[in-house]
């Protein structure tokens, strides 16, 4: 058979987790989803493959999915997002009071996006979140972030939580006579804290008098909306946004929200984990409210992002509001690896590794059974001579090796 390099190699994007880390990314979900149960979230578990019709509703580009066709010639596509196909079980199968008795929902289970520019990101990313579907509100919000913020704990890295809300943004970009190819220059920019290129934003057209000259009026909120990048901190940022959001009544409606959310969170204590940003203005459209990120040291990137989506599920033929997060947790397990590296030191392991022949097996068994009453950890040789027994204990720095033979048990302790 003629050797392809695509044999030895994965998609880009893609990557393969050999032990520590595969370990490290599975125990980072274990942790995730303790916090989960213990607020009583219920696990669910989609479809891998979805039809295209329903992860196309807006929450990520059809652009970026994996599609195929499945034996009828019908698109299906690779799950892109967790949240969509929630909000369909949401509208076919959690009861009809699912508005007076909130669903609480937990998730464990990888995403695929192809992003055609790679740079380095991953393609598959395995995401681990909670939704709370059912009443929305403040107190669901508060229940959002509470146990985002737990979750962020149990990771074990320092970590921050920033809140914002869409609609402030939002509603001073309603103000003006904007393209959707303008708006989305501008939410990329804002998004990105681009204050040079915001810096050097020229007015729309649309916006200019019949004379030719810009309007005062406009000039001012692009003043305005140049200045939401800068939105970001603690007490001091709710006086600046509502000087930013001046007349617009659901700009400064948004502000007061997040003061409130803000305090409520500050009083349960809370002080320097959580922070406000009205610069959140996320990609993925179909957020109606407040709107929070998680970092955490080591990781790049924001790897916890969520808010309230009220308006999503009327997709699916229910208007039901909701509200949750999704945790990159491959990010968070990269993190702890290098963490894990960057601190890792010589250490010997309190282990014994059982070296026996096929015919002593029954007292390797007894031996092996008696160490780990003891608190010791304990594995079988595989090799066929001590040597390599010997070999394989030092580069698994095994501090002890049991040679068995017959009734006699030699130990060799090699640090």
């Amino acid at each position: 058979m003629k050797y392809s390099k695509r044999k030895t190699s994965v998609p880009d994007g893609m990557r393969d987790l050999i032990y520590d880390d595969a370990a490290l990314l599975n125990a980072t979900v274990k942790k995730l989803e303790e916090v989960y149960e213990r607020n009583y979230y219920r696990p669910v578990i989609t479809p891998g493959i979805e039809f295209l019709e329903v992860l196309d509703c807006g929450a990520i580009s059809a652009d970026t999915m994996y599609k195929l066709s499945d034996t009828s010639g019908r698109l299906i596509a690779l799950r892109a997002d967790n949240t969509t196909p929630i909000a369909r079980i949401a509208a076919t199968k959690l009861g009809e009071d699912t508005k007076k008795i909130p669903q609480k929902i937990y998730y464990s289970q990888d995403v695929f996006r192809c992003d055609k520019d790679y740079t380095g990101r991953r393609n598959e990313i395995r995401q681990s979140g909670i939704e709370i579907i059912g009443p929305g509100g403040l107190k669901s919000d508060i229940c959002a972030i509470s146990t985002a913020l737990e979750a962020l704990e149990a990771i074990g890295l320092p970590y921050k939580l920033e809140i914002g809300h869409v609609g402030f943004y939002n509603s001073l970009v309603d103000e003006l006579d904007m393209t959707t190819d303008e708006k989305e220059e501008l939410r990329k920019y804002v998004e990105a804290k681009n204050y040079v290129s915001l810096s050097f934003l020229k007015e729309s057209g649309a916006d200019a008098d019949e004379g030719g000259k810009k309007s005062e009026k406009r000039k001012a909120l692009y003043d305005r909306i140049r200045k939401v990048p800068l939105l970001f901190g603690n007490e001091e940022i709710f006086d600046k946004a509502k000087a930013v959001a001046g007349s617009n009544e659901n700009a400064s409606a948004a502000v007061e929200y997040v003061k409130n959310l803000y305090g409520i969170m500050q009083s349960a204590g809370y002080k320097s984990e959580i922070m406000v940003d009205f610069g959140i203005v996320h990609e993925i459209d179909y957020y109606t409210g407040i709107v929070f990120r998680g970092y955490v040291e080591g990781a790049g990137e924001a790897v916890l992002s969520g808010g309230r989506y009220d308006g999503f599920i009327s997709n699916f033929g229910k208007d039901i509001p909701a509200t949750g997060f999704a945790i990159n947790v491959s990010a968070v397990s990269d993190a702890l690896m290098k963490i894990n590296k960057k601190n890792e030191k010589d250490e010997i392991r309190n282990d014994v590794l059982i070296y026996f022949e096929p015919e002593d097996f029954s007292r390797a068994r007894r031996f092996r059974s008696e160490m780990i009453a003891g608190g010791r950890g304990c594995e079988y040789s595989h090799a066929d001579n001590i040597l390599d027994s010997i070999e394989y204990a030092r580069v698994n720095k095994i501090r002890t090796v049991a040679i068995i033979k017959g009734d006699t048990i030699e130990l060799k302790e090699l640090y």
